[in-house]
């Protein structure tokens, strides 16, 4: 392949990428993405890592952290722009160590930092962003795992579609 034909390919896949955003064009183009993990000798299981700040939804939020053995992985998000990664856990290393980090919107956390012990450190009007309806039953002690079944029985019940937010279905 020529210069040239590099050049334009490369072009082609700059301009889609600005089209698509960045996110969407890797999910696209990475086939590992939507597959079911693999079973492996080298992993103990697959642990689901999922974003902490005010968009991810509370099916993900319920998720964030947990290892899954390969046949238990069936997490399937209802949101299509789902930004989860699940990772595979090496054996002998399930456990983070002290000075891991991962990133939050509020910036740097410890890794052990799950989605729900992230959202029980935020203030109550982020807490009333986050969870919309659903603050309530959060603040009156009803789990994150309990919120988003109910928050996803109601998105079935109502439409087959999609789960962006719990403030989205107020």
């Amino acid at each position: 392949m020529g210069q040239s034909a590099r050049l334009s390919e490369n072009y082609s896949v700059f301009r889609e990428v600005l089209g698509m955003g960045l996110f969407d064009f890797l999910k696209k183009k990475s086939p590992a993405v939507n597959e079911k993990p693999k079973k492996s000798s080298m992993f103990s299981g697959y642990r689901l890592i999922s974003t902490l700040d005010t968009h991810t939804c509370l099916v993900c939020g319920s998720l964030d952290g947990k290892i899954f053995e390969t046949e238990e992985m069936s997490h399937r998000c209802l949101n299509e722009n789902c930004r989860c990664v699940v990772l595979p856990v090496i054996k002998g290393m399930d456990d983070f160590d002290e000075d891991d980090e991962r990133a939050s919107m509020d910036g740097p956390v410890p890794a052990s930092r799950t989605y729900a012990k992230w959202l029980k450190k935020q203030p109550a009007t982020r807490k009333k962003e986050i969870l919309g309806k659903y603050y309530d039953q959060y603040k009156n002690g009803v789990s994150l795992e309990e919120l988003a079944k109910l928050m996803g029985n109601e998105a079935q019940n109502a439409k087959k579609g999609g789960i962006l937010s719990a403030s989205e279905n107020a």
